[in-house]
């Protein structure tokens, strides 16, 4: 965990090296995440810049509002990645044809999550893992207050995970219709008698099995770098993945 001085110092690297991060957020329509740069860094605040063309992300975007930031930092494949939530404070630029700058408090902390807690892990040989989810509907209502509904529960079988998603296989049924971009629920038990996991992720593909009696739905988590909660579950998931490590190779 960085503070202070590390922390701000490590943001001042990330905009002298021009790294851009990704950012999450809650949006009336569910989670969203989208690119950005940082450009630069005063004594309470930092500013993040999103192009033109994400437009329609900067539409969602508003004062007052928490988003979680992550990056890697790193060479090749030896990375670490890092976390933390913050809040939007200000706009420095109301030009739609411009880049806007949308100007951030700087965060009190920055987590580090190291590079093999994001290395894809099978489940033990003898453990199989049932994963139950579902479609998360996000709507608006005349108050523009976002209420959530929940489909249907389905479950399936857990392939593989890691800290940022997990790869899940579904018999298929007539009504199990999963796309990209879908918002759904999870909850699954690591090992057995361990406290049930409950996450937000998006699907990122559906792809049915060569028997045609699966899909194999790959999933990533969202929403874990907003909130100290979130990021409670991300350290929980690199545990997991260091659980499964050590069992496979005992």
């Amino acid at each position: 965990m960085l503070h202070g001085a590390q922390s701000r110092q490590l943001l001042q690297t990330i905009i002298d090296k021009k790294i851009p991060v990704t950012l999450s957020y809650l949006a009336k329509d569910g989670w969203l995440v989208s690119r950005a740069v940082f450009v630069e860094i005063a004594e309470k605040t930092f500013a993040i810049r999103i192009t033109p063309r994400k437009k329609t992300q900067m539409e969602t975007l508003e004062i007052g509002q928490t988003i979680g930031i992550s990056f890697k930092l790193g060479y090749g494949r030896e990375y670490d990645k890092y976390v933390f939530d913050t809040m939007i404070t200000g706009l420095n630029s109301s030009d739609p044809n411009t880049n806007v700058d949308f100007v951030l408090a700087l965060p009190e902390e920055i987590e580090m999550i190291p590079r093999r807690g994001y290395l894809r892990v099978k489940p033990p040989n003898d453990h199989k893992i049932p994963v139950r989810f579902w479609h998360r509907y996000y709507t608006t209502d005349e108050n523009n207050k976002t209420t959530i509904a929940s489909g249907p529960t389905w479950q399936a079988k857990l392939i593989d995970v890691s800290a940022s998603g997990m790869q899940i296989a579904l018999p298929v049924f007539p009504k199990n219709d999963f796309k990209k971009g879908d918002n759904v629920g999870i909850k699954f038990t690591p090992l057995e008698f361990e406290t049930p996991m409950h996450l937000n992720a998006q699907v990122r593909n559906a792809i049915p099995t060569a028997d045609g009696k699966n899909v194999c739905i790959g999933l990533e988590m969202i929403g874990l770098e907003a909130s100290p909660e979130g990021r409670l579950n991300l350290s929980r998931l690199v545990s997991i993945v260091e659980q499964y490590h050590q069992i496979d190779h005992s």
